[in-house]
């Protein structure tokens, strides 16, 4: 009956859709991806002057490679998601999935979505937490879970409504609060116990209702196969009947919808928020009590796949006994201080996040206390494939039948936004990030204007070149200055442009601060030096052999700093002690001119722990250089942190023997890190590829903690391609899966 209701609604409302629900019907026998499509004119009068609804659809759980799963059906055995796997062909599509941000949980993620935030940022930093400003604790049993002083940011359902349109949610984390202002116009508190069935046939009626009251903007939440995959491990074929139940439900909503002649005009998303791995209950788990007697007693403990400790003495003494404990005792488990964390995860800048985190290798758990598990579970490093999340689109405005690399979650907000000509609020994004995927994607921004660094000159004469002897000096200048030494850092005008293009063929980073940061050019490398601090602020430069690593020069004066700039030996005037190292950024090795190597505006100081880490980092650019030919390096400190440390973007041309600055973007192949230099904790037992693998960054990473904006030259199209990756799209230097090492 509710179905001859629905029909009468629509047609009444839309008399000129009428007989399309037949053309729809042959249109599908024809070809399955056809079917699926309407042309704009077929749907003008349902939009009526509106964008395309957008309906957002999370299946809790689901892996991307769970679209291989079959079932038996009659005896015949036929996928269990033929509907999704349908939109996987004709849509947009993941193959690997898309990237959850970490923790890789439910609501940290789910709130992600909607915000464009990375949980530090929208205060949802995990399912269960502890928040010692307002001496509460937050839990998803808990009813503190709609009080709205826990989300912060700008959900996309509020964006939507306080822009003049309309949204709605069937269920989704963070939509049930308890502030009219900032929720859905339709919502429903959660209920897990609703059918699936209950849950579709109110996303049609919104979808159906008149435009003046139709929800531009859906979310609908389904809670398998997280579920399944908990009680059952993710392995277990009772996953694949959840799937095709999932599927199934979805199937009935497309349906209704090619019923009532909406199908093809609505943008549809169906997307997971994390994956699942396996979760052995009597194995892979630790006892933290084993290693730090009474820690329950001693500590506030979120255990399990991702353990976070907080001290209940809030002392650095305390902080280093509980952690010292757990620290080197199975490779399986290591201990961080949280400012030490890998800056990937973005899991620092919070109270809500304590000071002590515990990272476990994929299906690897660590309790207080023995305590009972599941088969199945989630929360680890969001690199780890089995984390990956599903991610498929179809609709009017996607391209069709095109398959994306991995991209992060945080980045669908700016594109939802886009699609509905809603102004985003501030997230952690990239703005044009998934443009890619849009038939019709908004026109590029223009790009910042490049804003040239001055260059320090060679002294212009003698009396200069003595001047600029008189600056500070301290005992590790070793090595004479003599201008016959010196002369080779006298480049002509073209020899300098020449370095420039071979050392920075993205065109010359750039810095906010141009007053006190100054370039200065070698044969070998270029630099920008920051002459008020005496720090690097970045070096590039491109090499097509390996180079040693081993030699240290002999430190001497650069010349072409004046009397008055600042170098190392003013922030270590009575010298380097024992607990550092210096070494070059440039690495020594045979350049042309190897004495360039051994001036002070290429010198950085290191922990001396940190100092294996560096030779082994660069044997691996070594034998990287040795496969892939032409490698650019740009490296540099990082500063205006609690944990000091090094950024690294390495990038080659995957076309072979093309120059960097002529290669296409998409033949671009990069990875970069960001190192802490003074690791707090599991120092000595942290293997060199876990430690890299750990410390991997995207882009935007570097670009946001440093103040850099490299890659100047590039188009904004072309930049925002190298910004939306991953680090799982590429394996250049490290592998970055986890799961992997």
């Amino acid at each position: 009956m509710k179905c001859f209701l629905l029909i009468f609604l629509l047609i009444s409302a839309f008399g000129e859709l009428s007989g399309r629900s037949v053309h729809r019907a042959e249109k599908r026998q024809v070809d399955e991806c056809e079917a699926l499509n309407a042309t704009p004119e077929e749907c003008s009068a349902y939009w009526a002057g509106e964008k395309p609804p957008l309906l957002v659809v999370s299946l809790d759980g689901f892996r991307p490679d769970y679209l291989q799963r079959n079932v038996t059906v009659d005896g015949v055995e036929e996928p269990a998601a033929l509907l999704l796997n349908r939109l996987s062909r004709c849509g947009v599509f993941s193959p690997t999935g898309m990237t959850p941000v970490f923790p890789s949980v439910t609501f940290p993620n789910h709130y992600a979505i909607v915000t464009g935030l990375y949980p530090e940022s929208h205060g949802i930093v995990s399912n269960s937490f502890y928040d010692p400003d307002l001496n509460a604790s937050f839990s998803l049993s808990s009813p503190q879970v709609t009080n709205p002083m826990w989300w912060i940011g700008d959900p996309l359902w509020y964006n939507v409504k306080r822009q003049g349109k309309i949204s709605a949610s069937y269920f989704w984390p963070g939509s049930d609060v308890t502030d009219p202002v900032r929720a859905p116009n339709y919502w429903l508190q959660y209920d897990e116990s609703v059918p699936y069935s209950e849950r579709t046939r109110q996303v049609l009626d919104w979808l159906i209702l008149p435009v003046s009251q139709r929800p531009n903007f859906i979310t609908l939440y389904l809670h398998e196969p997280d579920n399944t995959g908990h009680n059952e491990s993710p392995d277990s074929p009772l996953v694949a009947d959840q799937v095709r139940i999932v599927d199934q439900e979805l199937q009935a909503l497309f349906d209704n919808m090619e019923q009532v002649g909406i199908l093809g005009c609505v943008d549809v998303i169906v997307l997971a928020d994390h994956g699942m791995a396996p979760s052995p209950p009597e194995e892979k788990f630790l006892i933290m009590d084993n290693y730090v007697p009474n820690i329950l007693n001693d500590a506030r403990i979120y255990d399990g796949v991702f353990p976070t400790i907080r001290p209940k003495i809030d002392t650095e003494e305390e902080h280093d006994r509980i952690a010292g404990g757990l620290q080197c005792q199975d490779d399986n488990m290591r201990v961080y201080n949280k400012w030490d964390f890998p800056r990937r995860h973005h899991y620092t800048n919070t109270n809500r996040i304590p000071n002590i985190l515990v990272d476990m290798s994929l299906s690897w758990r660590a309790y207080a206390k023995p305590a009972v598990s599941l088969p199945g579970s989630h929360g680890w490093d969001n690199l780890n494939n089995e984390m990956q999340a599903l991610f498929v689109a179809h609709g009017p405005s996607f391209k069709k039948s095109i398959k994306v690399r991995p991209f992060h979650n945080i980045d669908l907000y700016n594109l939802m936004c886009a699609m509905m000509g809603v102004d985003p609020s501030p997230n952690n994004g990239t703005w044009g990030a998934l443009h890619h995927m849009l038939v019709s994607p908004p026109a590029d921004p223009s790009p910042e204007p490049l804003t040239p660094i001055s260059e320090l000159p060679f002294p212009a004469d003698e009396a200069t070149y003595n001047a600029h002897l008189m600056r500070q000096r301290c005992n590790l200048l070793t090595g004479l200055n003599t201008q016959s030494i010196d002369s080779t850092l006298n480049l002509t005008e073209s020899a300098a442009n020449a370095a420039l293009q071979m050392h920075t063929p993205w065109g010359t980073p750039q810095t906010k601060d141009t007053t006190q940061i100054k370039t200065v050019i070698s044969t070998d490398y270029v630099t920008a030096f920051d002459v008020v601090s005496g720090l690097p602020s970045w070096t590039s430069f491109t090499i097509n052999q390996p180079r040693l690593t081993t030699a240290q020069p002999q430190w001497r004066l650069d010349v072409r700093l004046e009397e008055t700039h600042a170098s190392i030996c003013d922030r270590f005037p009575d010298g380097i002690d024992s607990t550092w190292s210096v070494v070059p950024l440039f690495p020594f090795g045979t350049p042309s001119n190897s004495a360039d190597v051994a001036v002070d505006t290429n010198a950085i100081e290191i922990s001396k722990p940190f100092e294996t880490y560096w030779n082994e980092f660069h044997a691996m650019l070594n034998r990287s250089v040795e496969t892939n030919g032409e490698t650019n390096v740009i490296v540099g400190p990082v500063r205006d942190s609690p944990s000091p440390g090094l950024f690294f973007v390495v990038s080659t041309c995957l076309s072979n023997g093309m120059a960097l600055a002529n290669c296409p973007v998409d033949q671009l192949d990069m990875q970069s890190f960001i190192m802490p230099t003074n690791v707090r904790y599991s120092r000595d037992c942290i293997k060199f590829t876990a430690f890299f693998n750990a410390h991997l960054a995207t882009l935007p990473d570097v670009e946001r903690l440093t103040g850099i904006r490299f890659f100047p030259s590039l188009s904004y199209g072309d930049k925002a391609d190298i910004l939306s990756r991953t680090p799982l799209a590429s394996t250049l230097l490290v592998n970055p899966d986890p799961s992997t090492l």
